[in-house]
This record gives structure tokens, C-alpha cells and sequence, in this order.
């Protein structure tokens, strides 16, 4: 199989034109380097195969936030496949993207599957409205089930917003995904390649669960300040805007993830090392 690339944006945060969020943070900025940075790293990296947005799209999910979402994410030069976070409103998502097929299923949680070439990508709903924290409907781990059960051995990605494990930063992890053992029992029955991707702490952190390998993404704005103080304050700093890709690859034999952090440029360059010996 050829190698399945796939970027994963998350916790963009976006609010109205003329507005910041938290009264700092211009997040409309952030996103818009980030989609150019990416469509620019498509011939290097590529191809490259789909973006994944793992929640809090919006800061508060008004339907102009979500416009204005669209107005930038529309510019990727490959196909964008949503999910929602804590910050972020189904219905409002659902009436900005009603060409987006996956978000108009029947229940009120986005449950959806993708097929890219050997790979399957499953997103999963981990938003409680009107809670910070993370939960799996029973409606949610029933499709899950459902889902690998007819997969086989095929390499599967799953993806939804909270992570399922402790970051070390406190008030990020009272509100983590609540409960993660039926999710951990589905998964890790499932004999071929796995891997979680999620978000909601803005860093990037990787953990070996129950089920498997774990990651977090970095926010493409401002980051949750990086402090394990049990009484550490509920705080952002303003790091890097950053972006993930994921890859499965098989050619060498060994069928496997890698994840890799990608802050977002322009940088200066690319210089060669030793030019003198092209």
C-alpha cells in the first residue's frame, strides 16, 4: 500500500472578526498561516490525504464563528473532515457544513468512518454540551464496536477530542475523556495497527494506554501552559501555533504509525548542509 498521510489541526479557537479570544489571541491569524503553511508542505511531504480537525473549532459555537472557520478551511488544497469539542455546537456546525455529509448522521453525536485507501479513520464524539469534560455515549461506543468488529486486521485511527489519559496539568485533566475503559476494551480487541489522536490540552503528548498509543495535538494558536503544580493556575502561554501528520506505512516491512510535530512556518530555508557537494 502507499503510504497514507494525514494532518491533524485542533482547538483553533476561532471568534468573530475584530476579536480576540480571551482578549489576546488573534486565533483567526494562527489558523490562516496554518492552512497556508500546510498546502505549502503538500509537495515535500506528500501527498498528503485529508486534514482532521479534533474539536473546539470555535471558541463559543456561534454560527458566524463557524463561518469564519469555513472561510479558511475551505482554502486546504485537500479534502477537511471535522469533529466537535467542548467549545464547539453540533447544530451550528451541522448548518455551516451541510454539504459535509458525515456530520448530518441520525443521532445527535458525529459518529463517522473513512475509508483512505487501506486505512480506516474513525471520528468520534467525546463532547458533553454544556460540560468541559469528555464522555462516550453508549449510542458512541456501540458504533465504535460495530465499526472494528467488521475491520479485520486493517490499520484503524481513531480520533475524537478529549484524551483519554492524564497530561500532568491539572485542570486540563479534570475535564480528559471520563471513563475511557469501554473505549479501551473495543480498541484494544482489535488485531491490527491502532492509534488514538485527540486534542483539548493544546500540547503535544503521547502516551501508551491501555489500547494502544495516544496522542495529543498541539492547538495551531497558543498552547496551555506547561505546569504540573497540583494547584497550577488554569493559564495559556502564547508558544508556537503547530500541527501534526500522521503516517502509516508498510513498504519496510514493519506496518506501523508515526506522528510527527509540525510548528507552523514560514521558516528561513531550507539551506543545504554541504552545497559544495550537490
Amino acid at each position: 500500500m502507499k503510504p497514507v498521510r494525514i494532518f491533524q489541526f485542533s482547538d483553533c479557537h476561532i471568534v468573530e472578526e475584530n476579536s480576540l479570544a480571551y482578549d489576546v489571541v488573534d486565533t483567526s491569524a494562527y489558523l490562516d498561516r496554518a492552512v497556508s503553511y500546510a498546502n505549502s508542505l503538500m509537495e515535500d511531504v506528500g501527498p498528503v490525504d485529508a486534514v482532521v480537525v479534533t474539536g473546539d473549532l470555535t471558541d463559543h459555537g456561534r454560527v458566524a464563528q463557524y463561518e469564519r472557520l469555513r472561510g479558511m478551511l475551505d482554502r486546504l488544497v485537500v479534502p477537511y473532515y471535522l469533529l466537535p469539542g467542548n467549545h464547539d455546537r453540533r447544530d451550528n456546525m451541522r448548518q455551516v457544513f451541510p454539504d459535509h455529509g458525515y456530520l448530518q448522521g441520525g443521532s445527535d453525536e458525529i459518529n463517522y468512518s473513512l475509508s483512505i485507501d487501506d486505512l480506516t479513520l474513525l471520528c468520534i464524539d467525546s463532547s458533553v454540551p454544556g460540560a468541559s469534560h469528555g464522555e462516550l455515549t453508549e449510542t458512541t461506543t456501540d458504533w465504535l464496536a460495530s465499526q472494528i468488529s467488521d475491520l479485520g486486521n486493517r490499520p484503524v485511527m481513531v480520533a475524537f477530542h478529549h484524551p483519554p489519559f492524564d497530561s500532568g496539568v491539572g485542570h486540563m485533566d479534570r475535564q480528559r475523556l471520563r471513563d475511557p475503559s469501554r473505549l479501551f476494551e473495543i480498541l484494544g480487541g482489535h488485531q491490527g495497527p491502532h492509534q488514538m489522536i485527540c486534542g483539548h490540552v493544546h500540547r503535544f503528548i503521547t502516551s501508551q494506554t491501555p489500547a494502544g498509543p495516544a496522542v495529543i495535538a498541539p492547538g495551531t494558536s497558543h498552547a496551555v501552559a506547561l505546569d504540573h503544580r497540583e494547584d497550577g493556575a488554569s493559564a495559556f502561554r502564547m508558544e508556537p501555533g503547530a500541527f501534526l501528520m500522521h503516517s502509516f506505512d508498510d513498504r519496510s516491512g514493519f506496518a506501523g504509525f508515526t506522528s510527527e510535530y509540525v510548528p507552523v512556518g514560514p521558516f528561513d530555508g531550507p539551506y543545504l548542509f554541504y552545497p559544495d557537494r550537490q
